[in-house]
């Protein structure tokens, strides 16, 4: 059997582990780190989820709530609020905010933001 976990079941491993250190502090001569983080994530919704990435990371992308279809979902129609948490989540915690480029709806690849067809 596994007797490693032994000590630990029984309740004698009373030893406090050294924290490690976080993955950006780690790797901050060399690269930055981060990911891509959802709604819960950012409004503290799902608290554990932000603590590690917090701690671990010096960069965030949206998962959604950058896109254009989140942000402009209809024509005349925007929706600032979920991108603006994003936002602010990033300040608070000193995270460098990315962006992906490639999430635009046919109305923007086809050149109809701002123009009469935009109305149709």
């Amino acid at each position: 059997g596994d007797y490693s976990l032994l000590p630990y079941r029984l309740g004698l491993l009373t030893l406090q582990r050294p924290e490690k250190p976080a993955l950006k502090d780690v790797f901050k001569d060399y690269f930055l780190i981060g990911g891509a983080y959802n709604r819960n994530l950012v409004t503290g919704r799902d608290p554990n989820a932000a603590q590690i990435a917090v701690r671990h990371n010096n960069t965030a992308t949206s998962e959604n709530d950058m896109k254009w279809q989140s942000v402009h979902p209809q024509p005349g129609q925007y929706t600032w609020g979920p991108a603006d948490s994003f936002m602010e989540f990033c300040e608070t915690n000193k995270m460098f905010p990315l962006a992906t480029r490639s999430s635009g709806t046919a109305r923007l690849r086809d050149g109809c933001i701002g123009t009469s067809r935009e109305t149709r």
